[in-house]
Order: structure tokens, then sequence, then C-alpha cells
């Protein structure tokens, strides 16, 4: 393992602040602006709008395991640059492609149209409507990875999709295939089927929210298709994944479904999920698996997560000191990959971390997690110890 992590992510630091913090030539004039949300462009008109932005997360991360060999491990997380961009009053677009970090590929590729009251219409590559998690952006993610139970969710997908909403309510509905590019872990076997999420928040003020959702995925599998599980002990540098169901080769089909809540008070919140999955076998029975995660944070400087609206999810927070905001996370998660002839082993994760954001635009965490695994997908109880580090730039 290198350590020049830290002085890479120094550089990079520098030049983000460098580019965000120098004001543009006045021969530009109004059509390009630098600022924390990336370098943007407005036409004379202003019909075309663009922005141009991206993520660097750069991990550092140890590994104290008793069975499995793994090691440690310095690289990019995430290396995306993007392309947005607003095309008269009623067309969005995203295009955003990972050169760098440990899932590389397309991944939001999309065209929205905006044009109806309410309504979102969205077709391309895009995060299926299934776990609030899931569709939580990495910048604004409370730990530095997703929980187990992410496993049993889609991630990105292509298709078409419409979301509705309302003050209080959401409702998305979309049709996905196969993803552009594969991600590790995901359940996006080959295939195509419906996605479905549902969300209300009876209380949703300036200080306080109370969120609930169900969701809904059905996919049939293509000939041949092969469907595998698995995850690593909540690292993206582990070189290991122990839970692991093994491909499925007689899987026709399978059906998720997910609850979802969410409570926000001040710089207080705490957040759920339960995923179930059913997969439909020939020439075998019906296995069921399942994941959960209970998760919660206190922001020690009095900052507080935002809640949007439009999506029924939990976004970030500003911080208001010029010294920035600490945030304090806890969670628990669970999977369980064993059913039948499937034994793809249980884990459980007690994590905890630390996010310092130092402004709009760069921040630090450090995480803790304690993986055990009774058993792991080879049978075996193994227990880890997982300590990482992160340092972010966004914009």
């Amino acid at each position: 393992m290198s350590f020049g992590w830290l002085g890479k992510t120094l550089l990079i630091a520098a030049l983000a602040l460098a580019v965000l913090g120098s004001p543009l030539p006045a021969a530009a004039g109004d059509a390009l602006k630098a600022d924390h949300r990336g370098l943007r462009y407005r036409s004379p008109q202003g019909d075309v709008r663009l922005a141009f932005g991206g993520r660097v997360h750069y991990d550092a991360a140890w590994f104290d395991d008793d069975v499995t060999p793994i090691s440690d491990d310095a690289d990019f997380r995430r290396l995306r640059l993007a392309l947005s961009g607003r095309i008269g009053d009623d067309f969005s677009f995203k295009a955003e492609n990972d050169i760098g970090g440990t899932s590389r590929g397309w991944k939001n590729l999309w065209l929205a149209y905006g044009g109806i009251k309410h309504l979102r219409l969205t077709a391309g590559n895009l995060v299926a409507p299934l776990s609030m998690e899931q569709q939580q952006s990495s910048n604004t993610l409370p730990l530095m990875e997703r929980s187990l139970m992410s496993a049993l969710t889609p991630g990105f997908l292509a298709g078409v999709q419409g979301r509705y909403s309302r003050a209080a309510w959401t409702v998305s509905l979309g049709y996905f295939t196969d993803p552009i590019d594969d991600v590790f872990g995901q359940n996006n076997a080959s295939g195509h089927g419906p996605v479905a999420r549902l969300t209300f928040a009876p209380i949703e003020r300036r200080f306080r929210t109370l969120h609930f959702g169900v969701s809904l995925q059905q996919r049939s599998l293509d000939a041949g298709s092969q469907l595998r599980l698995r995850t690593r002990p909540e690292s993206g540098l582990a070189d290991a994944a122990l839970l692991n169901s093994g491909a499925m080769r007689n899987a026709d089909s399978f059906v998720a479904y997910g609850l979802e809540g969410l409570w926000r008070y001040r710089s207080l919140w705490a957040q759920a999920e339960y995923v179930h999955m059913d997969v439909d076998r020939h020439a075998a029975g019906n296995v069921q698996f399942a994941g959960s995660y209970l998760q919660a944070g206190y922001v020690l400087t009095g900052e507080k997560r935002r809640y949007a609206r439009a999506s029924g999810l939990l976004g970030g927070l500003r911080p208001d000191s010029r010294w920035g905001a600490l945030e304090l996370v806890t969670r628990y998660s669970m999977l369980d990959l064993r059913d039948a002839d499937i034994s793809g082993g249980k884990g459980r994760d007690y994590s905890v971390g630390l996010n310092w954001y130092l402004n709009r635009n760069i921040g630090l965490s450090a995480n803790y997690v304690r993986a055990l695994l009774r058993p792991n997908r080879g049978g075996v109880d193994e227990s880890v110890n997982v300590y990482q580090l992160r340092a972010s730039v966004y914009f």
C-alpha cells in the first residue's frame, strides 16, 4: 500500500479550490460562471444552460480479518466527470462517467422532460427507484459506503421512469432493462421489468420530517442469465466479497420489495430500510433473501440535513461556519443470503463514522466497521475490522 494518498488528495483539493475560487475573465461576461456548483454556461437568450462538474472520492482502507486475507489499499473510489444542463423550460439532461474509480463506466446518462406540472419523465441510464439509500447521492451518504442491504437493490439500470410529486407524497414508476455498465454486487442480472416506489411524508417542516415509503421490483431474467448477489464488508476497496450467493443459473425471475422510514429533527436524524427478495427458479424451489439497516446521525455543529420533497430523499447539509460542519453517524446493517441450497452467508455490520464538511465542495470522512459473518460464504464464522478514510471534492 502506498501512503502517498494524502498528498494526492490535498493536491486535488487545492486544484479544485483554485478553479472554483478564481473569477473568470471579464470578457467571459455573464455567459460563463465558476462557483461551488462547477463551471456553468448560460446562453444569451437563457434557453440553454450547461454545467460541468464532477466528484473525486479518494479512499484509504486498512483491514484486520481473522479468516480471509484482505489487502490494505488506497485508491480512487470515484473519479467522475459530468455534463448536465437544461434546454428551454422543459428538458434537462445529464451525462456522467466514472473514469478512474473502482467502478468505472457510465453512471447517469439520461434525458428528462418536466413540462407537465408535478410530473417528471426520464429516459436513459438512471438509478431505479428501489430503496431510499440506493437513490441518495454518494456525495451525501452519511457513511462512506452503502449498507449490506444494497446487494439486493439494482442501482443503475437503463429504462424509462415517471415520477409524480406533490407536497407530501411521491409516486415513481419505471420499466428497466440492463444497465449500460455493470456494477459490482448489484442485483442487475440480465433481464427486464418494472420498478415502483411510493413515499409519504405526513410531517415535513423546516426543522422536522417524518417519512415512510414502500418500493417494489419485478424482474424477468433472460435465458442463460446468472443472478448473483454479493457484497464487500462495507468498504469499496476490499478485494473480497465475504457474502456471495454464487451464480444462480436456474433463476427465472425475482420480486423484491422494500420498506423505508426516515425521521429528522433539527440536527438529529434516523433512517431505516428493509428489503426482501423472492427468487423463482426452474427445476428447483424458490429461495428468499433479506437485508436491512438502521442508521442515525447528529450534526455536532448545529446544521441540519435537508429533505428533498420532490424525490423523498434525505440530502446533504451546508456548513454555517468557516471551520465547516461535523457530523457523527452510526449504523447497523444485516444481509442474509442463506436459503435452501444457497449458502451465501449471513453478515452483520456495526459502523461508526465522523464527517467533516469543510465547505460545500470538500469533505473528509473517517469510518470504522466491525463486520461479523455468522457464517461467511464458505460456512465459516469470520470477523473483520475495517478502518477507512476518505477525502472528497465535488462540484
